[in-house]
């Protein structure tokens, strides 16, 4: 598109159209100096027109549809310079041009109606489903589920458990007794027992299971944040009146505990029991309730109350990390080596002088290093607890390897093949694997512009075209899809059609309760947005237009086709 009267501040749209620039001008600036969107500019700006009468012959909405359109026809006659998107003060020379990415998603309603297809140099690579067990300390979706919910007391109450839910933690607390032989000489390595048994001895040295005749209040009512009555409860940290038997605590009596175990779990619950809600404030007699206490005095007492919360605190974020998720990346960005050091020296320590020094290498670690000081390195550590967080840091150091290599053991030969392939690349490499390609022919630049700027013009028409907006990480890889995956969640959709509450059961029902990603359900009517990728310093490098739902399968694939090597924090 010709660019004409710039010197008068007009442009022309078509041979019939012209607009002036000065309305542009003023909308620009009022969207990126009060963060908002075009259309928000837009209508604030007919609005002040039209009270002050700067406008006439046409009213306010009619006058933003015209002044929105106007702008989208000028927005699209600009050659953005490729500096824009670059950060001065981040980006470095090399395979990693950044030290670290942060994507977020931004919902844009755009109508699918108006939105065009998008090409883009694709490669099918199969996602291999490996179960989230197979990273985690507990190898239960519905143990893990049931730790959450016992960590969830923010207020020192009691949790009222499923009898699903509290037979799956009395089977874990059977652990506690089953203290593992010392580590041999060589190489340590920590097995499924000892992981059971460290898990069990962690948790039930902060909380309790017991059996009340006393409703406890439901889990959603303690998930409530601390402070809004301007008091704080972790001082009272005694278990609801009318408890009839409890296991767990720091001083386990093993034999009592045993026998506790083995006793059947109590006939005759009522529906509270198994998660319904209770309206009375007793239960009937004969009736009881399961429950997960904390024990206040496991983290000291006579304390302050603001520093016991933080104590609980400390507490329930490592449990919640290492026992009630998969833990897999939990060391990403950081020194494994170094770690699995310091966990060897405390398997092997009795004393916190020998392994003290070796600390610093999960100083910054803000999960590891205040539970560490809080049990490992008190007055009078216990050795057994001591040893007990070295285990579970001993597997979060290797779960990644064990991951990697299962996934090898499972990748089909496609995907083997094109790690191969694009481990050593290049823009050149993958311009000519492009033109090798069948598919439509090279986006067509549609904006006449001098020679000096013809080469970003073509960049930019092919930008449109691919809706991957990143003109200063050239790429260096296709871009990563999963057909499979996308033809059973198309069909998946079809079958059900708009039924979302039976697609959502049958996504949770495939997904397991451990899966992360956001709801792949998308709209009929518009596009799922944009995922952005900024610098640490908050400078946009690159967006991406989202052709389905938001999910982490989209960034890594993002970050893979523009980055030779990946950071080790995305």
């Amino acid at each position: 598109m010709p660019y004409d009267g710039a010197s008068e501040s007009l442009i022309a749209s078509t041979s019939e159209t012209i607009f002036t620039r000065t309305f542009m001008d003023v909308m620009s600036q009022m969207v990126f100096t009060g963060h908002s969107t075009l259309s928000s500019a837009a209508s604030v700006l007919c609005f002040l027109l039209e009270v002050t009468k700067s406008l006439s012959g046409a009213s306010s909405s009619l006058a933003r549809q015209t002044v929105i359109s106007a702008v989208h026809r000028y927005a699209r006659t600009l050659i953005v310079p490729a500096s824009l998107f670059r950060c001065a003060k981040c980006k470095v020379d090399g395979d990693r041009p950044y030290s670290a990415v942060i994507a977020d998603g931004e919902v844009l309603s755009i109508l699918r109606s108006q939105s065009q297809p998008l090409f883009r140099v694709v490669k099918d690579v199969r996602v291999i489903a490996i179960d989230t067990s197979f990273a985690s300390v507990l190898p239960l979706a519905s143990l893990r589920a049931a730790v959450r919910k016992s960590l969830t007391s923010e207020r020192m109450g009691a949790v009222r458990l499923s009898k699903t839910e509290f037979s799956s933690l009395r089977d874990l607390a059977s652990f506690v007794a089953d203290t593992p032989a010392p580590h041999g000489a060589g190489v340590v390595v920590a097995n499924p027992m000892t992981l059971q048994w460290a898990a069990s001895l962690l948790f039930f040295s902060y909380f309790s299971l017991g059996l009340t005749d006393q409703a406890p209040p439901p889990a959603a009512d303690s998930e409530k944040a601390d402070g809004e009555d301007g008091e704080d409860g972790d001082t009272d940290g005694e278990p609801p009146g009318g408890t009839r038997d409890t296991i767990g605590g720091r001083a386990v009596n093993v034999e009592a505990a045993q026998a506790a175990f083995a006793a059947p779990i109590a006939g005759g619950i009522p529906a509270a029991a198994a998660g319904a809600a209770v309206n009375g404030a007793d239960a009937s007699p004969g009736n009881a309730f399961h429950v997960a206490v904390p024990m206040a005095e496991a983290v000291g007492t006579g304390l302050p109350a603001i520093e016991m919360r933080e104590r609980w605190r400390t507490v329930r974020r490592f449990l919640a990390t290492f026992l009630g998720q998969p833990v897999l990346g939990a060391f990403a960005g950081l020194d494994r080596r170094r770690i699995r050091a310091l966990a060897v020296k405390m398997v092997r320590a009795q004393q916190v002088e020998e392994w003290r020094r070796f600390a610093v290498s999960v100083e910054s670690v803000g999960i590891v290093w205040p539970f560490l000081r809080l049990v490992g390195m008190g007055v009078d550590p216990d050795p057994l607890m001591t040893r007990a967080i070295a285990e579970l840091m001993l597997h979060a150091c290797d779960v990644d390897d064990v991951w990697e290599s299962e996934w090898r053991r499972r990748a089909p030969p496609a995907s083997i093949d094109f790690e191969g392939e694009w481990r050593d690349t290049s823009a050149t490499k993958l311009t000519a694997h492009a033109a090798a390609q069948p598919g439509p022919p090279t986006a067509s630049r549609r904006l006449g512009c001098s020679s000096y700027f013809l080469v970003r013009a073509d960049a930019q028409a092919e930008e449109v075209r691919s809706g991957q907006a990143c003109p200063d990480l050239a790429p260096v890889r296709p871009y990563i899809t999963d057909g499979k995956a996308d033809t059973v969640n198309a069909a998946r959709a079809a079958k059900v059609g708009a039924d979302r509450e039976t697609l959502r059961a049958m996504a949770a029902k495939e997904l397991g309760e451990d899966d992360c990603r956001h709801k792949w359900l998308t709209s009929e009517t518009f596009m799922p947005g944009i995922e952005n990728f900024l610098c640490p310093c908050g400078v946009l490098i690159c967006f991406d237009f989202l052709d389905r739902a938001e999910a982490p399968s989209h960034v890594l694939s993002s970050l893979v086709q523009r980055f030779p090597l990946l950071r080790k924090v995305v």
